[in-house]
C-alpha cells in the first residue's frame, strides 16, 4: 500500500508534474496534461510505488536530491548549453548515499558484503534518469526550456551542471 509520505515524493521527484493547474487555477485534466508531463507523473508514481515496499528506509529529502540530479543529468543529455561537471557530480551523489552507503555490514566470516539500500536507491535514480530521457526525447523543446528555469533554482548541493558562461 501506497503511503502518504511516499505520494508526496512522488510529487517532489517529477517536476514536471507541477504543471496539474492551469494559469486560471482550475485544476487541469489529465488527458489535457503535456506528453512530457503525463510521462514525468508516471514515473514518479512508479518510483513512489516501488519505493513504498521498503517502508521508511529512504528519507523523503534523499528521493528528491536524487531526482534533482537525474533531472539534470538528462537535459545535459539532452539539451545544448548544459553540462556535466563530473566532480560536482560525483560530489553530489556521493554526499546522498554515503549514509545508505554506511549501512553496509561487513560479514564476520569475510563474504561480500551486500547493501541492499544502495542497489533499491540506484534503482529508483536509474527509473527517474530514464524517465527524463523519456520525456526529453518526447518534447526536446520543454525539457530545455526547464533547463533554463532549473538554472537559478537548484540548490548548490546538488548543483551538478558546469558553470553558466
Amino acid at each position: 500500500m501506497t503511503s502518504i509520505r511516499n505520494l508526496v515524493c512522488a510529487l517532489c521527484l517529477v517536476s514536471f508534474a507541477n504543471a496539474a493547474v492551469a494559469q486560471t487555477g482550475d485544476a487541469v485534466e489529465g488527458a489535457d496534461l503535456a506528453a512530457i508531463n503525463k510521462m514525468g507523473g508516471a514515473v514518479g508514481a512508479y518510483v513512489a510505488d516501488y519505493l513504498s515496499g521498503y517502508g521508511d528506509t529512504f528519507e523523503p529529502q534523499l528521493l528528491v536530491q536524487l531526482a534533482a540530479v537525474a533531472q539534470q543529468k538528462a537535459i545535459a543529455h539532452t539539451c545544448d548549453g548544459f553540462e556535466v561537471d563530473e566532480s560536482r557530480y560525483n560530489d553530489a551523489m556521493s554526499s546522498m548515499l554515503n549514509p545508505i552507503i554506511a549501512m553496509i555490514e561487513v560479514p564476520e566470516d569475510g563474504g561480500a558484503a551486500i547493501n541492499l539500500p544502495f542497489t533499491i536507491a540506484m534503482s529508483a535514480y536509474s527509473m527517474v534518469l530514464g524517465g527524463y530521457i523519456a520525456a526529453g526525447a518526447s518534447d526536446p523543446d520543454a525539457m530545455c526550456a526547464l533547463g533554463n528555469q532549473l538554472r537559478d533554482s537548484v540548490t548548490e548541493d546538488v548543483l551538478i551542471w558546469t558553470a553558466a558562461d
